[in-house]
């Protein structure tokens, strides 16, 4: 036999709403760790290109001869 704290707890596990709140819970611990990801790849991809657009390409410096 199962004893409840409250009616609505037992409300939500009869009625199978158990599953979406297990989702809604995971969904926001991950999401906020995704975001920090996210932008942080940007972040270094952008750091990346400006830093290969400011090196000089191979062939294209003054010739030394």
């Amino acid at each position: 036999m199962i004893i409840f704290a409250c009616q609505w707890c037992k409300d939500i596990l009869t009625a199978g709403l158990a599953k979406g709140f297990f989702w809604t819970i995971l969904l926001l611990l991950i999401v906020p760790f995704l975001l920090v990801a996210l932008v942080s790849l940007l972040l270094l991809r952008a750091t990346r290109r400006k830093r290969a657009a400011c090196l000089p390409q191979a062939g294209t410096g003054p010739s030394q001869t």
